[in-house]
């Protein structure tokens, strides 16, 4: 039967091993090694890496992590050592394995309170490689399927005994829905996608970057431009420049702010660096552009 530990001295921690149930035969197409619940108390430094859990594991793992309360920082390197860093709050999840480098940590010694479930198994490899190329970080709902599911195997695991063919089974719901609902569902329409990137952009026309617009998402920037383009009709760059673009006409022919405040409320870094790219995308100065602006304004409150 499986070996429930439970270890209150610091922090409140709670974990169910499986892995003698697992030693009964092989894994395929997908089993439970391990499952816990792990409370960290505000104040309380908390940090794991890929090194940690790769000598606490057999070496092989694919782990979902749930934040239930609080939050946590996660950080992945590319192998050319390049760095994503996501925070992961309360009803959002994030995915690791063995093949990855990675740090998850709570900043400033923050509260928080997660749920885990880590999967072996030909399944599990297929269905967390396919998410792994969506994105690390996902929002699950708590009364979604999967957590539901989740919530429900571990109340099971605590008080009943669960052999190798049950936790296949379980393993199999849970990876089958986890593909469904990140994978396979289309949570937003062409339309909506679109019109949920020009809230934002445009609520945050001063900071707004593909960069910050993939993570808005919650995809990594090599996904989201590859998504975004086959919604969009366009690149994500493209979609920021002809926004920005009709940002600064709008604020020209609308207002007198000056050049050196159009360019710090639309994210340039002065007023020359917004000239440049007007003049670029425009063909004319902005000057020249609000100049015209104005004439025409004048004409038709004349004809009126």
């Amino acid at each position: 039967m499986q070996q429930i530990n439970t270890d209150y001295s610091e922090q409140q921690r709670l974990w169910i091993d499986f892995r003698k149930e697992n030693f009964l035969g092989d894994t395929f197409p997908a089993t439970i090694s391990t499952a816990g619940n792990w409370i960290v108390q505000q104040g309380e430094c908390y940090q794991q890496d890929h090194k940690t859990l790769f000598g606490l594991s057999d070496g092989n793992f694919r782990i979902l992590q749930y934040t239930r309360g609080g939050h946590c920082r996660v950080k992945y390197r590319s192998a050319d050592n390049e760095t994503e860093t996501y925070d992961v709050g309360p009803e959002k999840c994030f995915f690791i394995t063995n093949e990855q480098q990675f740090e998850f940590f709570n900043p400033d010694n923050c509260f928080y309170d997660y749920i885990y479930i880590s999967f072996r198994g030909e399944l599990a490899e297929h269905v967390f490689d396919r998410i792994l190329k969506k994105s690390p970080v996902h929002l699950l709902p708590h009364d979604s399927e999967v957590v539901k599911l989740f919530n429900t195997f571990f109340q099971k695991a605590l008080h009943t005994n669960l052999d190798f063919c049950a936790l296949r089974k379980i393993a199999t719901d849970l990876l089958l829905e986890l593909e469904t609902q990140i994978c396979d569902h289309e949570k937003r329409q062409e339309n909506d996608f679109r019109r949920e990137a020009e809230v934002w952009a445009t609520e945050n026309i001063h900071i707004a970057s593909v960069q910050s617009l993939a993570k808005h998402f919650q995809m990594s920037e090599k996904y989201f431009q590859v998504i975004f383009r086959k919604k969009c009709g366009m690149t994500p760059g493209k979609f920021l420049r002809e926004l920005r673009l009709s940002h600064i006409m709008r604020l020209l022919a609308c207002t007198e702010i000056k050049l050196n405040e159009i360019a710090e409320i639309t994210g340039f870094a002065d007023a020359s660096h917004l000239c440049r790219f007007f003049r670029k995308h425009a063909g004319i100065t902005p000057n020249t552009f609000r100049l015209k602006e104005s004439v025409i304004l004048s004409d038709q409150t004349r004809n009126q």
